[in-house]
């Protein structure tokens, strides 16, 4: 684990999502690892979305664009970190993730700081398996 996703307005160039990639997985690596686990465990999924596969207020991006209008709402970027829960507890460890999590956004994307949306969804160890074990047994083996 942990799984994310980055979904942002297609059209960003292959620099830009290597660059979101690498910054993500390194912020992944400094909050969620131990010193010694690389981030290339991290599984990152980056998701472009088509103008007219996005609404808010039941009205497509691509028609609001066509119009001239301005988008009611944050269409991008929207960053998911699934994680299993003991890894991040405190509130400190979660804002600081998210402050660098968001300065990774800002820096690459060029989005204004309060479109970034981020959302952390730590998954308990009994809610979820690996290779058809339930990650708390596999867990419970390795503490052995």
């Amino acid at each position: 684990m942990p799984r994310s996703t980055i979904e942002i307005l297609e059209g960003r160039t292959l620099e830009q999502k290597k660059k979101l990639v690498y910054g993500v997985c390194q912020a992944i690596e400094e909050y969620l690892y131990h010193p010694e686990i690389s981030h290339k465990g991290s599984f990152l999924r980056v998701v472009e979305i088509k103008p007219e596969n996005l609404s808010t207020g039941g009205e497509m991006l691509s028609e609001v664009i066509a119009r001239g209008g301005q988008f009611e709402g944050k269409p991008e970027p929207r960053l998911t970190v699934q994680f299993v829960e003991n890894r991040m507890k405190s509130m400190e460890q979660k804002r600081a993730f998210v402050k660098r999590l968001a300065d990774v956004l800002v820096e690459v994307l060029g989005c204004p700081r309060e479109n970034v949306l981020i959302f952390l969804l730590p998954q308990p160890a009994n809610k979820f398996s690996s290779g058809g074990e339930m990650r708390c047994d596999t867990d419970s083996k390795q503490q052995k």
